[in-house]
């Protein structure tokens, strides 16, 4: 069997390793990858965003399964053009990817079919954002551009630094008046988690609970990124929350999208918020996250391959997909100035003393290779994942090795896993 996996990030190394262990013994490739995929799969010098070159390499390949978890590539259609020659994909095509990735249908998705979710704001219009903004009580809030980026996410402490944020957005190819979106809404820091949601536009299968850590740094500082780290199981995430998801926010959801003609399958990743026993939903992707994916893939006891052809064949209802009941911990090393303007270019040493088995991983989110050295190419470089028996061990195994890794302006939380909800 020969597997297609699209897409350059940690999620897709994720899916590359999880895929590798498979009893089919697939052959495996990338389009793009990176240096660490490069390990497992054959990759090929094609843009996750280029539809054509993403089909011809499946046809010239003899891809029998591609996997799609890139926001941009699923945006671009390649589910679509993939399935249109008869080459099997997974992962939701555009209609469905594009309404789930934009907080504006989502949200409205979720007031019209009555899911619980946040209050929040949504507009195109600079002085109607500002006034929203000023009548807000509680704070910090969360802004955010409409659509599949989240390089436009920004959290704002008050008023002020909120209207400081708007005209920033505006000031970068976001003029509201240009008919782009910003939503806005209360950001329930601390309370927040995310559970990536297995869905054959049907039956839903919820995959373990995430604890993310999206701060630059510990404590609550700095500035919010696509992840820094994530425990998983999230340790409060009790059976009876558990199912209040389900029934309340993960079915009602996929079946709203059906509803509404855009009938999605492949993975659904719900950001939520907890108030004791309420659940609020606060946004959703068209994929797993990353380093939600280093973080959960690990745990999965089923044959991804099989539990990728249930869902594609619509019989995820017969299939029992199970996970490990230990822990999980990824702690990303990100390159120096991060999240800002990222120090590209610079070597990345691995010691050899770093652990070669099952129970430690090196996924690999923007790195490369360069005249045969191993090189930082994105702003998170590398998520260095922890299985065991539990979450303590799993954090103190990730931090007992993450010093074996080292590149000019490396940085990394220190405190991944060792708060929680």
């Amino acid at each position: 069997m020969n597997i297609l996996v699209v897409g350059s990030g940690g999620r897709e190394h994720a899916f590359i390793a999880t895929l590798a262990k498979s009893r089919f013994g697939s052959m495996l490739f990338a389009a793009p990858g990176n240096g660490g995929i490069s390990e497992y799969a054959v990759c090929i010098d094609v843009k996750e965003t280029d539809t054509a070159g993403i089909v011809k390499a499946a046809v010239e390949y003899s891809v029998d399964i591609a996997v799609i978890q890139s926001p941009s590539a699923l945006a671009a259609g390649v589910t679509d053009e993939l399935e249109s020659r008869g080459i099997r994909a997974f992962g939701p095509r555009k209609n469905a990817a594009v309404a789930v990735s934009s907080g504006t249908y989502i949200r409205q998705l979720f007031r019209k079919y009555g899911i619980p979710s946040v209050t929040y704001g949504s507009f195109d219009n600079f002085a109607e954002a500002e006034a929203f903004i000023g009548n807000m009580k509680d704070f910090p809030v969360l802004l955010k551009s409409d659509g599949l980026s989240r390089r436009f996410s920004v959290v704002a402490s008050s008023k002020a630094d909120a209207v400081e944020a708007l005209r920033a957005m505006a000031s970068e190819k976001h003029d509201l008046s240009s008919g782009s979106r910003v939503t806005v809404g209360v950001y329930n820091e601390g309370r927040e988690f995310i559970v990536p949601v297995l869905t054959d536009g049907k039956t839903v299968v919820p995959m373990p609970a995430v604890l993310p850590y999206k701060r630059a740094s510990g404590g609550g500082d700095g500035k919010i990124t696509e992840g820094m780290g994530a425990l998983c199981p999230m340790p409060s995430y009790t059976a009876a929350i558990a199912e209040k998801c389900r029934t309340a926010v993960f079915q009602p959801t996929v079946d709203a999208l059906n509803a509404e003609g855009r009938t999605f399958r492949g993975i659904l990743q719900f950001i939520l918020t907890s108030d004791g026993d309420d659940i609020s939903a606060v946004e959703c992707a068209p994929c797993i996250g990353d380093p939600e994916a280093e973080t959960v893939l690990p745990l999965i006891d089923t044959d991804l391959v099989d539990v990728i052809n249930a869902v594609i064949d619509g019989r995820l209802q017969d299939k029992d997909v199970r996970f490990s009941h230990r822990s999980c911990v990824s702690v990303v090393a990100a390159a120096g100035g991060y999240p800002g303007e990222a120090m590209t270019g610079v070597g990345i040493t691995v010691d050899e003393g770093f652990p070669q088995d099952a129970s430690m991983h090196l996924f690999h989110i923007g790195t490369e290779y360069r005249g045969g050295k191993l090189t930082v190419s994105g702003g998170r470089v590398i998520s260095v994942t922890s299985v065991a028996d539990n979450a303590d061990s799993a954090i103190y195994r990730a931090y007992q090795n993450i010093p074996r890794i080292s590149f000019d302006g490396m940085q990394y939380r220190h405190d991944v896993g060792k708060y929680r909800i």
